[in-house]
């Protein structure tokens, strides 16, 4: 999955090199080797990856198999800001892009949402659902108190143990 540039073909290897530039790495976070995960993030950090997205690559067609959001953190920690982190999979709402950043996001791709607003009403129909999403966004930021996207962290989040019945 997670490959070296010496490691890809002749092909492979001239794509990269024409393009001139740094690769965006999609990272699976469907294994459940959370620590694994990391040591290859560490890896893929080394090989001077431009940035990473979190993703189960469509996990939900497999029973069990973790949310992408659950690896998040242990692969921001991994990362350690040194690239940017994008999380895929499970934005619905504001809220969920309140609890991306805040376990170390840098942003949320949004696929699922986006398709059923061009299903729904073609191009006006995305426009819509992203700025709902943002509107969303906007709102929880201001019930947590929050003036700007760098204000967002892991306080405003509470453990599972710690929730109300």
């Amino acid at each position: 999955m997670f490959t070296a540039l010496a490691d890809l073909n002749e092909r492979q290897r001239a794509a990269v090199e024409h393009r001139g530039g740094p690769l965006l790495v999609v990272a699976g976070a469907g294994t459940g080797k959370t620590k694994t995960l990391a040591a290859r993030v560490a890896y893929l950090l080394d090989e001077g990856v431009a940035g990473l997205v979190v993703s189960n690559h469509g996990g939900r067609v497999l029973d069990t198999v973790p949310a992408s959001i659950e690896a998040l953190p242990a692969i921001a920690q991994a990362v350690g800001g040194r690239v940017p982190l994008l999380l895929d999979g499970g934005v619905r709402r504001g809220t969920d892009i309140v609890k991306a950043i805040a376990l170390g996001a840098s942003a949320v791709l949004v696929g699922r949402p986006y398709m059923h607003g061009l299903a729904a009403a073609g191009a006006l129909g995305v426009v819509h659902v992203l700025h709902i999403l943002r509107t969303e966004l906007e709102m929880a930021m201001v019930l947590c108190g929050c003036r700007t996207l760098d204000e967002i962290d892991a306080s405003l989040l509470r453990a599972p143990a710690q929730r109300l019945v």
